[in-house]
């Protein structure tokens, strides 16, 4: 415990205030957010843009710490057109016509006691009509006069509403790379 301390303690003072004390804005287009789902036993990738929000976020200051972010669901895109097409505009996938937005709102940020440069945080993700809370590890590094926050994490497309046959895996893995300025 007094390492996570010592940790936390060390990150607040490497960071000046200008980078660790105040709101952050998403940058789009230096971010990824990718999202796999196997299907027949082939990994496919698909990618969305249309990154924005709000990110509070100070490690010695968790209490006050917010992720307010949303995804632009329009701009599904994958290596298949065919694939892209299909993940946007079929009702029992994304559906983009009626829900074109991808949101999560974070409820609390604590330090993730297994890893002792990261936080674990708890919010309501929003995919269509469905609403669910789920939680799941972070990093965060300095990067270009900002942070860099790096989460692997899955979650079950069923829970929201995401259709597919039985050949596609009801688990999918979503990988984040966000820098925040």
């Amino acid at each position: 415990m007094k390492t996570k301390i010592f940790l936390l303690n060390v990150i607040a003072l490497l960071c000046s205030e200008s980078v660790c004390a105040q709101n952050y804005k998403p940058v789009d287009n230096a971010s990824e957010v990718k999202f796999t789902a196997e299907n027949l036993g082939i990994d496919l990738d698909a990618f969305v843009r249309g990154l924005k929000g709000t990110i509070i976020f100070n490690p010695s200051n968790l209490n006050e710490a917010v992720f307010n972010v949303s995804v632009d669901a329009t701009s599904i895109h994958s290596e298949t057109e065919l694939l892209a097409t299909h993940l946007k505009n079929k009702k029992e996938y994304f559906y983009i016509s009626k829900y074109p937005t991808i949101s999560f709102v974070s409820t609390t940020i604590r330090a993730n006691s297994k890893n002792e440069s990261g936080f674990i945080v708890t919010g309501l993700l929003t995919i269509k009509d469905v609403t669910k809370s789920i939680s799941f590890p972070f990093t965060t590094g300095i990067q270009n006069n900002g942070l860099v926050f790096s989460a692997n994490f899955k979650i079950n497309r069923k829970d929201f509403n995401l259709g597919g046959g039985f050949t596609v895996s009801e688990i999918v893995d979503v990988s984040l790379k966000v820098l925040a300025q």
